[in-house]
C-alpha cells in the first residue's frame, strides 16, 4: 500500500512538473521526460508487474493533454517497461551509468516513434527538424540528469520505508 501511495504521489508531482512548471520555464528541448524516468525506475526496482502498471498509468496521464485518439504514450511507456524487463539482466542495468544510457536510448526511441507517428498522421505538416532538435535535446538532458533522478527516487523510497517503520503510519 505504501508503494502505491508513493508512486501515486510521484506520478502526480511528475504530471504537475511536466505539464505546468517545465512547460512554462524551460524550452521544450530541455524538458526531461519525468514519466520515462519513473517507468524505468519502477521496472528496475519493483519488477515487471509494478512497472507495467506504472507505465500504463503514466501513459494515460500524458495522453490526457493530447488530441483524442492519439494514445501514443499509453502504448509507448508499456513497451519501454517490457524492454526494461527483457534487458535488465543481460545489460546489467543495476549500474547508474547503464541506466542513464538506457534512459537515453529510450528517449531516442521515443523521438523516433513520435516522428514516425507524425509522419503517418500529417505528412504535409511534418516538422522533422524541430522535433529532432527537441528529441535530441531531451535525450541529452536525460543522459545527464538520469542518474541523479534515479538516485533521488531510490532515496525517496528508502526514506518512505524508514518513515513507515519509525514514523506515524504503518500498514495494517
Amino acid at each position: 500500500m505504501r508503494r502505491f501511495l508513493l508512486y501515486t504521489c510521484m506520478l502526480f508531482v511528475a504530471y504537475i512538473l511536466q505539464s505546468a512548471v517545465f512547460a512554462e520555464i524551460l524550452p521544450a528541448a530541455f524538458c526531461p521526460d519525468l514519466f520515462l524516468v519513473l517507468v524505468v525506475h519502477a521496472n528496475l526496482t519493483h519488477g515487471e508487474e509494478t512497472g507495467l502498471l506504472i507505465s500504463i498509468v503514466a501513459g494515460l496521464l500524458v495522453d490526457t493533454g493530447l488530441p483524442p485518439g492519439t494514445g501514443f504514450f499509453t502504448i509507448f511507456y508499456p513497451v519501454v517497461a517490457l524492454f526494461v524487463f527483457f534487458f535488465r539482466q543481460s545489460l546489467n542495468l543495476q549500474s547508474r551509468r547503464y541506466q542513464a544510457a538506457f534512459l537515453g536510448c529510450c528517449s531516442l526511441a521515443q523521438t523516433a516513434a513520435m516522428l514516425a507517428v507524425m509522419k503517418l498522421q500529417t505528412p504535409e505538416l511534418f516538422a522533422s527538424a524541430y522535433l529532432l532538435h527537441v528529441g535530441l535535446g531531451r535525450t541529452l538532458v536525460i543522459l545527464f540528469l538520469g542518474p541523479l533522478l534515479l538516485y533521488c527516487l531510490d532515496e525517496l523510497e528508502v526514506w518512505s520505508e524508514r518513515f513507515g517503520k519509525h514514523g506515524e503510519f504503518h500498514e495494517v
